[in-house]
């Protein structure tokens, strides 16, 4: 599976969804929260690090035993190293998620995602296929901590290249009322790929952290 049929049927599915979902809300399953971003890249084989902010949406729908939700991200990174010869980029990031609630407050997990970098080149897009799970407890009445672990059986890269073993964590919080409607949420993730290059090891690594706002209807 190719880069550009990855971001092309992640795409396709997720306005499927989001236009399913579009005609058939119930109160309080739908929620939409945007966020301000925090982003740092990292190609440790290269010595390239760049760090950055950015905003981000997510719009999710929970049904049941089913839910999904859908992530975009802009963003823009830079390098304190005044020797990259690409010192900035723009970063533009979409995530979809479906999840199965298989146990009270666990869920199963399966996704995409598609990253984006403008200029060409300036770091790796990559287009990523994760299977994992995510747990969600209350801490009181007004507030809950979540996390999510997954393993990254296939990642691409428009420069070439092999994934070898993938993993993200991520751990968030939200604060508010009992009744849902709205939440303060904070967030972070981190991820791992451990690219090869002709036999030699290019590991990458994300980390994205959010500070955002949580709105039911």
């Amino acid at each position: 599976m190719s880069l550009r049929t990855l971001r092309s049927t992640a795409l396709t599915t997720g306005l499927a969804i989001l236009m399913a979902v579009a005609t058939t809300v119930d109160a309080q399953q739908f929620r939409l929260s945007p966020s301000l971003v925090s982003l740092t890249h990292s190609e440790i084989g290269e010595d390239l690090e760049f760090s950055g902010v950015g905003g981000g949406l997510v719009a999710s729908y929970r049904t049941g035993r089913f839910g999904v939700a859908g992530e975009g991200i802009l963003g823009s990174l830079a390098s304190g190293d005044q020797a990259v010869t690409a010192s900035s980029y723009r970063v533009a990031l979409f995530d979809l998620r479906a999840t199965y609630r298989v146990l009270p407050g666990l869920d199963a997990v399966l996704g995409a995602q598609s990253r984006s970098i403008s200029p060409e080149f300036a770091a790796q897009d990559v287009g990523l296929i994760r299977i994992g799970l995510a747990t969600e407890t209350a801490l009181s009445r007004l507030a809950d901590i979540g996390v999510r672990g997954a393993w990254l059986p296939y990642a691409d890269f428009n420069g070439g290249g092999e994934a070898g073993f993938g993993f993200e964590v991520g751990l968030g919080v939200s604060v508010g009322p009992a009744d849902g409607r709205y939440r303060a949420l904070m967030s972070y993730d981190f991820q791992r790929i451990d690219r090869t290059v002709n036999g030699a090891d290019v590991p990458m690594q994300m980390m994205v952290a959010r500070l955002g706002l949580q709105v039911g209807f």
